[in-house]
């Protein structure tokens, strides 16, 4: 990696216009064919000559960055959604609300709220198959992910009717011909106790699942009762799950003081969440926290604004999946763009590759700094801007070590970033 441009591609519209139409996840096959589920709240949009609709869309691009053919899903525009490639088949998991035209033969019928569903294309884009799953309760939908045998794995939240009724979270397990394997129960709280199951990562190492949830103040999962230690009032946890039975078989508690809600400036608003990656025997976790935070033996603190509100920062620490422990890796620290405001650094997707991390982030702070290096906002005015960063493992051999100033400064960048940032 050297941060060379490749190519690409600006979707510039033949017709119509592209600024309310946004990637929302993304996945490459082994061809490096690339696959994206796409919004656009807009519609009239012709792109290279493909028209893309108003709502959410799959769309395949070649590894030039040239679009080979688009499919609309359903008329939802911001609905959470992850695609999946296995075997040369395209699976498409999110939700869909109630009486929401959709392309894939689904419908959720009035009183139901919203529902689980999987669509599967093959790579020509042909609709083979698409399934909904779940009750007459509305579903919210997590995340996913893909096993080696085309085993999709998803987690969501069931609220029932009454809002007096408890809250559960269920991890699902679905066969690549869309049958429900099985549903186990992760949590089982109180409307006022929120678990959110938000980050779900499989590691075709150990063949384990692993997730990061967020919960408020005090919650139950797996019969095991965890509370904010930490003076805050949202906390976070990681569980090894196996993908054979669901059965939790380790977790670790890390409060990081989080957000339940989207945070930002009001216009770029972005989810708080994890983001897990592995390499060996090393699970690796981007998160932020504010306040204070404790990995391993190491307590961590992050700065104020003149109100006295905490900042958020980045961190990236590392599981021994040995033993679970964990170990700090990297920080990040920031300034104020204005000294009355607090800044919302959040962690973005991670990859561990050749004994290093590659991290991104949507930051605010105003420059960011990360192992002594000042990185600018380019965004001003307490706005986000995306950062891409490769931090090599190895601190011991100074002719090893990669700075973002010696990759990415020769080009500029600017991201207009809407809906969730998790791609």
């Amino acid at each position: 990696f050297n941060c060379n441009l490749i190519w690409a591609n600006d979707f510039n519209p033949d017709t119509g216009s592209t600024d309310n139409t946004g990637f929302f996840n993304t996945t490459v096959d082994e061809n490096d064919n690339i696959y994206s589920v796409i919004g656009n709240n807009r519609g009239g949009v012709v792109i290279d000559g493909f028209s893309i609709e108003k709502g959410n869309s799959l769309i395949k691009l070649n590894s030039s960055g040239n679009i080979l053919w688009v499919r609309k899903i359903s008329d939802e525009r911001y609905l959470p959604r992850k695609v999946h490639v296995w075997n040369n088949n395209v699976f498409v998991i999110g939700q869909l609300d109630e009486a929401i035209n959709t392309n894939i033969g689904l419908t959720v019928a009035t009183g139901s709220r919203s529902q689980y569903f999987i669509a599967k294309f093959d790579a020509s884009g042909n609709l083979i198959d698409a399934q909904q799953y779940g009750t007459e309760s509305d579903e919210t939908f997590h995340d996913s992910q893909i096993d080696e045998n085309g085993s999709i794995y998803f987690t969501g939240t069931v609220t029932p009717r009454s809002y007096s009724s408890n809250i559960k979270t269920y991890l699902n397990k679905i066969d690549s011909n869309l049958s429900l394997i099985w549903s186990k129960e992760m949590s089982d709280n109180q409307p006022a106790r929120v678990f959110k199951p938000m980050t779900l990562y499989y590691n075709k190492t150990n063949q384990k699942l692993y997730v990061w949830s967020k919960y408020y103040v005090s919650a139950s999962f797996y019969s095991n009762n965890v509370a904010v230690s930490n003076g805050c009032d949202t906390g976070s946890v990681l569980m090894e799950i196996s993908k054979n039975s669901g059965e939790l078989e380790d977790y670790k508690v890390i409060d990081n003081c989080g957000f339940l809600q989207s945070v930002g400036n009001g216009i770029g608003n972005v989810e708080q969440r994890s983001f897990i990656t592995h390499e060996d025997s090393n699970l690796y976790v981007l998160s932020s926290f504010r306040g204070e935070i404790t990995i391993g033996s190491e307590t961590l603190t992050t700065t104020r604004d003149i109100h006295g509100d905490h900042n958020s920062d980045l961190i990236l620490y590392e599981i021994d999946l040995t033993n679970f422990s964990e170990k700090l890796i990297l920080r990040s620290t920031g300034e104020n763009y204005y000294p009355s405001l607090v800044y919302r650094d959040l962690a973005g997707p991670i990859i561990a590759v050749n004994n290093s991390i590659h991290i991104t982030s949507s930051f605010m702070s105003y420059p960011i700094t990360i192992n002594g290096l000042s990185i600018e906002n380019n965004s001003g005015n307490n706005s986000r801007d995306v950062l891409y960063y490769k931090h090599n493992l190895d601190q011991t051999n100074p002719d090893a070590l990669i700075t973002f100033e010696e990759t990415c400064t020769s080009q500029e960048t600017r991201f207009s970033i809407g809906g969730n940032f998790d791609s």
